[in-house]
């Protein structure tokens, strides 16, 4: 039986924050971010006026975007 992960519910500005927590030299940008859920049409829940979004998902979809060739000749357009 595999173990579900609870889901790390974070805004934008939050993942953005973490992502700089864990590499403070990152050159991720909000923007960035923004791009991969709206690529990649990542889910969110509402929460008020606040969009969440599950932590897990939106950084495996940045490390995808960082492996696959195609991305990674248009990388520098992102940032």
């Amino acid at each position: 039986m595999s173990e579900k992960l609870l889901p790390k519910l974070r805004t934008i500005n939050q993942l953005y924050e973490d992502v700089h927590t864990l590499d403070e030299n990152s050159p991720i940008s909000k923007n960035f971010i923004k791009k991969v859920i709206i690529e990649n049409n990542i889910p969110y829940i509402s929460v008020g006026v606040k969009k969440m979004y599950d932590e897990n998902v939106v950084f495996e979809h940045i490390e995808n975007a960082f492996t696959t060739q195609e991305n990674e000749e248009n990388i520098y357009n992102i940032f």
